[in-house]
């Protein structure tokens, strides 16, 4: 992680009477590394930090759209909520790499409710990773 801020945002739809169009970012990469006993494995989880959570009408969907040989398997996107969720699994002994490699995130903002946006609700939220042992 570069520490820098992901901005995701709505945009006005190109004719009246369709939905307002949420965005999508593709420029992060997580990176880990994980040492465990043989036959053993992790997982590595997602969820708001914190009391975070999406503006209102909205969420923020993740998938980890690229995993390095060996460090994993990626699962489904997810919508990220106050509940840890699996972004990746089957995690055994491995380091991603730094720099230019680690597992692609895909990060989408979709609008799921029009009628409760609030215009100028703009709002910074913080996402916790967590590697755990797989139960």
């Amino acid at each position: 992680n570069d520490g820098t801020t992901v901005v995701l945002t709505t945009s006005a739809p190109a004719n009246g009477g369709e939905l307002p169009v949420g965005s999508t970012d593709t420029s992060k990469l997580l990176q880990y590394t994980s040492l465990v006993g043989a036959g053993l494995a992790r997982s590595l989880t997602v969820q708001w930090g914190g009391a975070d959570a999406a503006p209102a009408g909205t969420s923020l969907k993740l998938e980890a759209t690229s995993v390095p040989a060996g460090c994993g398997t990626a699962g489904a996107q997810v919508t990220v909520s106050a509940v840890a969720q699996p972004l990746i699994t089957a995690i055994g002994s491995c380091a991603t790499g730094t720099g230019a490699n680690g597992a692609q995130l895909t990060f989408s903002f979709s609008i799921d409710d029009v009628n409760a946006l609030v215009v100028g609700d703009n709002q910074t939220v913080t996402l916790t990773y967590t590697l755990t042992d797989a139960a």
